[in-house]
């Protein structure tokens, strides 16, 4: 594009012009004034050019046959090899197309004037414009980062789905995407110690025939079961000793989407946790996998409706959970329940079930769940309930169907490459060697003999995570009076380096809180790092309260006591962003069966709040029910995933979109993993957008108007959505009046722009004026730095006779 020297743009000066103007020298054209005056603004006056110099007015005469040199209503001409823009300023004659202050620019051969304000490529419909002088025309389905075009890569939710090295998952647009080369980094580091809880909503239940279903007892997963792109929450409630009602909350307001039940041969088992996965790829919505009040397996789709699949008597034990994996990498998710593995192409079919091994429990209320790894580090995966180790094809790797089973997690507790198995069960911890069974965490282990929950009962399912910040996993676990982590950095000889403890410990254990489950004892929990600091914190609920414990020392972190009844059975809290906004929330069950006088959780209550129970309120007076959905007020927890699938969850066994893994990684072996029950983001969790904006005047003043753009540039480590608030005003000459209040129309990622162009009318002349643009300006996007969301730009029109 070619610039021309702006002197046409004239300035109104003091002049001496003979008799000062007055009502004789009025005018409506410049015809009505005498010599070379002009009529500006209704009055006839002198030019100067900006160099004081006045301008050669042209005989008009010599154009009389060029209309495009003739200017100001004809009382001049424009030179030779010049042409009249709005009929006031005399440029270089342009054959492409004009652009810039009064048209000043003259664009190349084939560019567009983009807003009337800069020169861009002329990119085709499916193309998008990019380059520092907007030159490039990225093609259909690339994107522009830092003035480059980049091509996304694969689909993804999280950053374990983006496989290639320097990749990263933009959530935004739910692709993976190059690392933004950032110096130095843009994170927003989380600044904040006390957890505080805000209601996102909560389901209370259902009334049914007068029969009121909001008792939660299990442990409710999270997927997209209606295929709207928005996690769901399926959970099962009853009503004392009635049957059940299976609903699918939507993740974003916990309305059912639908339910199952109760009084029919499908109602679900109260206290079994469901399963979620995507067993037929054919539409978007994932299934849903439940034990049966009859002891059965059901597998529906994700209308709640229609009917995939159901064993009638499933048989193998694990009443807690039935697990999913793809045993034979086929592509299908299979089932396991205890002792038994079903092939998911055909559930109901005997015949084609990996094996049965018969039922591995000793009886009703004996719990336990199957876990799904390549434990002998065969290439192959196997399954175990701690008391056996099962080959796909039915052979035992170790134990035996008389053996120990238990609650179990898999993990690398040595980091010596190879996994262990964590058990509890009836009131124990123990590890095993995932290859052997040998072990050695138990009577006569090789690290540690007996270890007993303290408090007794039987024991909760575990959960592995690193709680100390030392880089190292640790073992959770609550039993009937205490929650528990246990380090094996606190035994006498460790079985790994660089481990931290306190001096003089060796029985194994790091911390223990008191807590209350006097009914199952059987409790789980889950884990997740709030602050993403490199320390876990336990979320768990015991009979009266929810807790939030320092994975370091089981120090309380909740800001405030928050009350949660349950008469307790297998379920858990879980850490999930459960409606897909980029946050993470806390989903929790809730039940007033038997829990709140039988347990006296109001007297707890009251001295918790320090006030009468009279003066409760109602909710913890009664009691707490159905399901909540918890976040944080200022969205300041880390992200998370937004699946929580199965009761056996840990990161690996399942996609984000809840498509199960052919071949399964090895949680223990993928950086930032080894732990089981535990949510996470992954790498560049503090990664953060930053806004920055900038603010063009271009100035079109024969029309007395002012075209103001915008450009909004994310220079940032992450995308953020469409919808960015950009106001536009002017503040010179006061008051503040509001040209534009808009939003951006699209995502923004790392390195890529929008710009916002409005006109400025009816602006006064020979009057400074001075626009500002705000970006973001109620901070509804988090960013790296907050104090660079606006731009100044200055501008003065001339009159114009």
């Amino acid at each position: 594009m070619k610039r021309f020297p702006f002197w046409a743009l004239l300035l109104v000066t003091a002049c001496d012009c003979g008799d000062d103007p007055g009502d004789d020298d009025t005018c409506v054209t410049a015809a009505d004034c005498e010599g070379e005056a002009l009529c500006i603004e209704g009055v006839c006056q002198l030019r100067e050019l900006p160099d004081g110099s006045m301008p050669d007015m042209s005989d008009p005469s010599a154009c009389v046959d060029e209309p495009a040199r003739q200017c100001r209503g004809g009382a001049t001409c424009c030179a030779e090899g010049e042409e009249c823009i709005d009929d006031f300023f005399c440029f270089a004659v342009c054959e492409n197309t004009r652009c810039g202050d009064n048209g000043s620019v003259c664009c190349d051969a084939g560019e567009i004037c983009l807003d009337g304000v800069v020169c861009a490529a002329d990119c085709g419909a499916e193309e998008t414009l990019c380059g520092a002088d907007n030159e490039i025309c990225c093609a259909a389905g690339d994107v522009c980062l830092d003035d480059a075009c980049a091509t996304p890569g694969m689909e993804c939710g999280d950053d374990y789905d983006c496989l290639t090295e320097g990749e990263y998952c933009e959530t935004v647009v739910g692709r993976c995407l190059p690392i933004p080369d950032r110096d130095p980094a843009c994170e927003l580091l989380p600044e904040f110690d006390s957890i505080e809880l805000d209601e996102e909503w909560h389901w209370e239940g259902e009334t049914i025939g007068g029969i009121e279903y909001d008792d939660v007892t299990m442990t409710p997963v999270v997927g997209d079961v209606s295929g709207d792109g928005v996690p769901d929450v399926i959970a099962t409630a009853y009503a004392a000793t009635n049957d059940t009602i299976m609903v699918a909350l939507d993740g974003r307001t916990g309305v059912p989407h639908w339910r199952i039940g109760p009084g029919t041969a499908d109602d679900a088992d109260w206290i079994s946790s469901p399963a979620v996965a995507n067993f037929d790829p054919s539409d978007d919505a994932l299934e849903v996998l439940y034990w049966l009040e009859t002891d059965g397996l059901r597998l529906v789709d994700g209308d709640g409706t229609t009917e995939l699949a159901v064993r009638a008597d499933a048989g193998g034990g694990g009443r807690a959970a039935p697990t999913i994996a793809d045993l034979n990498g086929d592509g299908t998710p299979d089932v396991i329940l205890g002792c038994h593995a079903m092939n998911g192409l055909a559930i109901g079919d005997a015949a084609m079930d990996f094996f049965d091994l018969g039922l591995c429990r000793l009886n009703a209320q004996t719990f336990l769940n199957s876990a799904v790894a390549d434990l002998d580090g065969d290439g192959a995966p196997e399954v175990t309930t701690g008391g056996i180790a099962i080959e796909v094809d039915g052979t035992i790797l170790w134990g035996s169907v008389d053996g120990n089973h238990s609650l179990v997690a898999i993990a690398d507790l040595d980091v010596d490459g190879s996994p262990e198995v964590v058990t509890v069960r009836s009131g124990r911890v123990g590890v095993l060697a995932g290859a052997s069974g040998a072990v050695l965490v138990g009577p006569g282990g090789a690290w540690y003999d007996e270890l007993l929950i303290p408090g007794g009962g039987s024991g909760g399912a575990p959960t592995i995570a690193d709680f100390d910040g030392d880089g190292l996993p640790e073992i959770s676990a609550a039993g009937q009076g205490a929650y528990a982590v246990y380090d094996p950095d606190c035994l006498a000889t460790p079985p790994r380096a660089g481990g931290d403890c306190a001096p003089g410990t060796t029985d194994m254990l790091r911390w223990q809180a008191p807590t209350q489950d006097l009914s199952s004892s059987v409790t789980g929990s889950s884990v997740f790092d709030f602050q993403g600091d490199g320390v876990a914190e336990v979320v768990y609920n015991d009979e009266c309260f929810l807790h939030i414990y320092d994975g370091r020392d089981g120090s309380e972190v909740l800001s405030a006591p928050r009350p949660n009844s349950s008469r307790t059975g297998l379920e858990y809290p879980l850490v999930v962003d459960v409606d897909r906004d980029g946050n993470s929330e806390i989903v929790v069950p809730a039940n007033r069966d038997q829990a709140v006088r039988r347990d006296n959780c109001p007297a707890a209550y009251a001295a918790a709040f320090g006030v009468p129970e009279g003066e409760l309120p109602a909710e913890f007076a009664i009691g707490t029910r159905g399901v909540y959905a918890f976040g944080d007020p200022g969205d300041r927890w880390v992200r998370t995933r937004p699946i929580w699938n199965q009761y056996a969850y840990h990161v690996t066994n399942v996609t984000d979109r809840g498509d199960v893994p052919m071949s399964e990684p090895d949680n223990w072996s993928v950086a930032g993993l080894n732990n089981y029950r535990q949510n996470v983001q992954g790498a560049g969790v503090f990664n953060a957008p930053n806004l920055v904006v900038t603010l063009d005047a271009t100035a079109a003043c024969a029309r007395r108007e002012i075209v103001l753009s915008a450009v909004v540039t994310n220079m940032g480590s992450r995308g953020v959505p469409a919808g960015v608030p950009v106001q536009i005003v002017q503040t010179v000459p006061g008051p503040e009046v509001t040209i534009l209040d808009g939003a951006t129309t699209g995502p923004l990622l790392p390195g890529q722009s929008e710009r916002i162009t409005v006109t400025a009318s009816s602006v006064p002349t020979d009057t400074d004026l001075t626009f500002e643009v705000r970006v973001d300006g109620e901070d509804a996007a988090a960013e790296c730095v907050e104090d660079d969301n606006g731009a100044v730009a200055m501008e003065n029109c001339p009159g114009i006779g």
